[in-house]
């Protein structure tokens, strides 16, 4: 009756549901590296263009949170 219908139903669904978590992950990953790319790429840009002194530029190089200081101020 109604119940196994019900049964069938969620049988069927459920892998799709599981698939489709596992797809939001993989994507949410991806996306996360593509952002902190872009970030890593725009900073050394920004670095190489600049008017600065090679010590300061390789010190800046070496400090992962750099470009974040400079932007929220």
């Amino acid at each position: 009756g109604q119940r196994n219908k019900l049964l069938s139903y969620l049988t069927e669904v459920m892998p799709l549901v599981d698939y489709e978590t596992i797809a939001a992950h993989h994507l949410a990953d991806a996306a996360s590296k593509q952002l902190v790319t872009a970030v890593y790429l725009r900073r050394h840009s920004w670095l190489r263009t600049a008017n600065i002194p090679d010590d300061a530029r390789h010190r800046t190089e070496d400090s992962p949170f750099f470009f974040l200081h400079i932007h929220h101020k």
